[in-house]
């Protein structure tokens, strides 16, 4: 039977990032039950593959943390895509991407999959994303348009409320 909810991460070269936050990536999904932490290997180069599946063993994660080896290197949206079709394929219903050297805070994947539930039409949510001391860094943005590079580029408040509709 397939997992309701999959942590997904990719790893390329950075095995030693994704095993620090690992023990509360599992810890948060035991708690939740039917959820499983994949991490897709993009065909690291390195001894990466090995290093995670070592990790998994000797932390005894085996029974929610799988690791897929990717064929080729796409790039960090291929490798998440590994898993979406996997996953897809199988029946998971919700997906949480998690940067390969991102730790999520106690009890955030809980509160994803709460929201998820209370909004169903809710396809796709971000969170807050803090550094080590806890300032917000910023993780959204206006996306770029003809006219938002030219109000940015003249840096004009009168220019930004001419062009707020655009």
């Amino acid at each position: 039977m397939s997992p309701r909810l999959v942590v997904v991460t990719v790893n390329y070269c950075c095995a030693s990032e994704i095993i620090k936050g690992m023990p509360e990536v599992v810890r948060q999904i035991r708690e939740l039950g039917d959820t499983e932490f994949w991490i897709v290997d993009n065909k690291s180069p390195d001894t990466s593959l090995q290093i995670l599946n070592d990790a998994v063993t000797a932390h005894d994660f085996g029974d929610c943390v799988k690791i897929l080896a990717s064929d080729t290197n796409g790039g960090f949206g291929a490798g998440n895509n590994v898993a979406f079709r996997k996953g897809l394929e199988a029946g998971v219903d919700l997906f949480y991407c998690l940067n390969p050297d991102a730790i999520p805070q106690p009890g955030a994947i809980a509160t994803f999959v709460n929201f998820m539930d209370a909004t169903p039409n809710a396809g796709v949510v971000g969170g807050v994303i803090t550094d080590e001391t806890g300032a917000v860094e910023t993780s959204s943005f206006r996306f770029p348009s003809f006219w938002s590079e030219i109000e940015r580029a003249l840096s004009l408040g009168v220019v930004r409320r001419l062009l707020s509709g655009y």
